[in-house]
């Protein structure tokens, strides 16, 4: 019997440890590549809520610095990675958010205009907003103002495509690569709606650091109270943008024409020069975020009211306002006044910044000089004494005391014999449908709940016939009256028209034959405002904001829409599906959604009641201190063809659940390229293979419903299925089937070669292509059809086509505006 060597169990043994060691390489593998392009797809969908997090918090600034009110908003600092059972991850991924030195923003008004503030006789020259420009000295600005900004720095550990930081520049977002591009991710650069010009400082010192989300409540260093009218200014403003790049969206952004504004790269600093031809309602405001670093400051005093001439016996009333630094009503502040033959006094103003002196002028019959002054530490010097009035806290008038002698009756050749007193605004016929309480010839509370103008009347007792009147408000975010100039009728009597902007306090101004009177208004109950941002998306779309600045909540029941245009005939999504630009009417609100879609459409002019939408979430409500953001589509001509809203005025007409309404006029303006570039909903699998055996590429077309051009920057691509991992064409040449991007647009084409293979999901920024013609552009109108090749699976000893018949792809396209679009293909 032998007992020799048995070697039956070697080739189980050497067949387990060869699997063991290709199980130890599949793993290897894994954890080399596909847990980090996991982690890098986690890291870029945190970026983006970072950008999303970061206008949100410009949005709150804005909403303080306007309004006052604290809006909070949070920002995401950092992101876990999934958890995984048999793969190590790094720690998780962090985040800096802190404020930093942003510079100086300055106002040069040396060459402005301020006429149109100032009503004659010229009572409120001394001070901002309506002061001379040669009142400040040979400096030649007025407005030099400290900010900051608030910087967000990733800590990515696998995503390498993002930006360096995302930085809140007052009222920007701005995306700031490593290689020096700066890319805007707000529409508006500098705040400008309309005719008015914001601008926003950022205040206080903050430092963040971590995974979790930190929450940010802006508060209010100096909110706008009113504003100043003033041409031909010039702010400079500290920025990482170029003067192109800042020109293009500030003039894209806000419905601002090219001959608005002129926009060059400052000599001196990193910033820009932003010059104002026209005329404009401008403001400041300072929002802190963080720890307080600065008070407020009573800077300047203004007459707004002074009664010029007034005869022996009866009192002689000036109203004052004081100003922070910034330009804005100062609350609580020490007013002193002094003036010859009277006795002095010491007021403390109101919310509104305002106080009133009165002086007894008995005895006294000559011209009275009054002096004020906000400084403390200098008492107003009486008569003639030395007095320097050429500082913005300190402010003189005159006031004329005549003896009680008779004259030759009143009449226009004849100022300053008639008497000037408003009428009670309830008492005015044309006035029957407005709430008014605790009104009188002098003050007035005004219901705006469902209003939005009422008309005023001043009145010289019947004793004047063409004589001139000039009105004016000192607070025009409150109310504004139009005309600013008239004269009297047959009866004596001069009117205006008030318009009710938004709750608060405003004086109105009347002044005639030398003499004035005010009226007190204050509105309450005002709600929503729609915010004059209106801009055309998709084809035939259009997309605007309204703000609930009252107290209350508002639910919208119904929508009346009356376009002006005959040619725009009627509402109606084509898609079968609900949604924003698949159904009539989207809101976004909150952070909520809601769809009202009513299968079919309707013709215009129309009202839609929620109500009776075929599918809908709800009937909206706005609740107070919130925006909603409406998008509505399709409008259609009479044929049922999409119809280009550029230009093209609407009556829009909410209706609220308690009766009240509030109509406005939209007038869309072209959008961001995102919201005019559409999918076809075309994609096909496509190669070069013989017949259709290879499907490796995707094809689509996109097409620019708009009438401006779009440029595309980047391009994302995001397979669904992860086994496709890897995009790149293996040809040395370029052009169709040969290239990663080969682009038909109006006759041209792109080609965009990149050179091997990249992981997916993945970012291709155009401008770092190995071989490359241009970042693209599609015009206005053009379609453009791309072909995208080769889709890679990867595993084993190399990769191999993807068959992309069915397979999901998540494309998202990025424009040279900051604007994006993102849709699935499904070839």
């Amino acid at each position: 019997m032998s007992w020799g060597g048995d070697d039956r169990g070697q080739s189980v043994v050497i067949g387990a440890v060869i699997l063991f060691g290709f199980l130890v390489i599949a793993m290897s593998t894994y954890q080399a590549t596909v847990v980090p392009q996991q982690n890098s797809q986690a890291e870029f969908t945190h970026e983006q809520t970072v950008r999303n997090d970061l206008v949100g918090v410009r949005d709150a600034v804005v909403t303080t610095g306007t309004t006052g009110e604290t809006i909070p908003a949070s920002v995401k600092l950092g992101t876990r990675f999934p958890d995984r059972t048999l793969f190590v991850n790094p720690p998780p991924a962090v985040g800096r958010l802190e404020t930093r030195d942003g510079g100086n923003v300055t106002l040069n008004v040396s060459r402005a205009d301020f006429s149109a503030n100032v009503p004659e006789p010229n009572e409120t020259e001394d001070g901002w907003p309506t002061a001379a420009a040669e009142r400040f000295g040979e400096n030649d600005t007025f407005g030099n103002y400290t900010t900051k900004t608030l910087v967000y720095t990733p800590q990515y550990r696998a995503y390498g495509g993002g930006p360096a930081n995302i930085t809140l520049e007052s009222s920007r977002v701005l995306a700031r690569y490593d290689d020096g591009t700066t890319v805007n991710l707000t529409q508006s650069p500098l705040l400008v709606s309309g005719d008015q010009v914001t601008l926003f400082l950022l205040k206080g010192n903050l430092s963040e650091a971590g995974v979790d989300d930190v929450t940010l409540e802006p508060t209010a260093v100096s909110s706008v109270s009113d504003r100043v009218r003033v041409s031909n200014f010039e702010v400079t403003v500290p920025t990482a943008l170029s003067a192109g790049g800042f020109e293009t969206v500030l003039t894209r952004g806000n419905q601002v024409d090219d001959d608005d504004v002129v926009v060059t790269e400052n000599t001196t600093r990193r910033a820009v020069d932003v010059r104002f031809p026209g005329e404009y309602e401008l403001a400041v405001a300072a929002v802190s975020v963080g720890r307080h670093d600065e008070e407020r400051t009573a800077s300047s005093v203004e007459f707004t009211a002074v009664e010029r001439n007034v005869t022996e016996g009866e009192s002689a009333r000036v109203v004052v306002r004081v100003r922070d630094q910034y330009g804005n009503a100062m609350p609580s502040a020490t007013v002193t006044a002094n003036a010859s033959a009277f006795d002095g006094d010491v007021q403390q103003t109101d919310s509104t910044g305002r106080t009133a002196f009165e002086f007894n002028t008995s005895g006294v019959s000559s011209e009275v000089r009054v002096n004020v002054t906000v400084n403390e530490s200098v008492a107003p010097a009486t008569g003639t004494g030395p007095f320097d009035q050429s500082t913005a806290e300190n402010a003189t008038a005159n006031v004329t005391v005549v003896s009680p002698e008779p004259g030759p009756g009143p009449s226009p050749g004849n100022p300053g014999a008639w008497p000037l007193n408003w009428d009670a605004p309830d008492e005015l016929t044309a006035n029957s449908g407005v709430g008014f309480s605790d009104c009188s010839d002098e003050s007035c509370t005004v219901d705006a709940w469902n209003v939005s103008e009422l008309v005023v009347e001043v009145g010289t007792g019947g004793e004047t016939n063409g004589a001139a009147v000039t009105f004016a408000t000192n607070n025009s975010t409150v109310a504004t009256i139009d005309p600013t100039t008239t004269t009297t009728d047959t009866d004596g009597n001069a009117t205006g028209t008030v318009t009710l902007r938004r709750n608060g306090t405003a004086q109105l101004v009347a002044i005639s034959g030398g003499r004035t009177d005010n009226l007190t208004l204050q509105v309450t109950n005002q709600s929503i405002r729609y915010r004059q941002d209106a801009v055309t998306a998709r084809d035939g779309g259009v997309r605007f904001n309204v703000t609930n600045y009252g107290g209350a909540d508002r639910t919208v029941t119904d929508i009346r829409l009356a376009p002006v245009d005959d040619a725009v005939a009627r509402l109606d999504d084509p898609s079968g599906n609900e949604g924003e630009f698949e159904s009539e009417f989207y809101v976004e609100v909150g952070g909520r959604a809601r769809t009202a879609d009513f299968g079919g459409g309707k013709s215009l002019p129309t009202t839609f009641d929620l109500s009776e939408a075929s599918v809908q979430d709800d009937e909206h409500t706005i609740r107070g201190g919130e925006t909603a953001e409406y998008s509505l589509y399709q409008f259609q001509d009479s044929d049922g063809n999409p119809i280009g809203m550029d230009g093209r005025r609407t009556v829009v007409e909410l209706f609220f659940e308690d009766g009240g309404s509030r109509e406005f006029v939209i007038v869309p303006e072209p959008g961001a390229s995102g919201d005019r570039i559409r999918y076809n909903r075309d994609a096909t699998t496509v190669g070069d293979g013989p017949g259709n055996s290879d499907k490796s590429g995707v094809e689509f077309s996109v097409e620019n419903v708009g009438s401006e051009s779009a440029t595309v920057t980047d391009i994302r691509i995001e397979p669904e299925n992860s086994d496709i991992d890897e995009f790149g064409d293996s040809s040395v040449d370029e052009g169709k089937f040969e290239s990663e991007f080969y682009v038909e647009v109006g006759g041209r084409t792109n080609t965009t070669d990149f050179g091997g293979t990249a992981p997916l999901p993945g970012d291709f920024d155009l401008s770092e292509a190995s071989n490359q013609d241009e970042e693209h552009l599609i015009r206005g109108g053009e379609t453009a059809t791309y072909t995208l090749y080769q889709f890679r699976e990867s595993g084993g000893f190399g990769s191999s086509e993807a068959n992309m018949q069915n397979e999901d792809v998540t494309v998202t396209l990025r424009f040279a505006d900051g604007s994006s679009v993102t849709f699935t293909l499904t070839p």
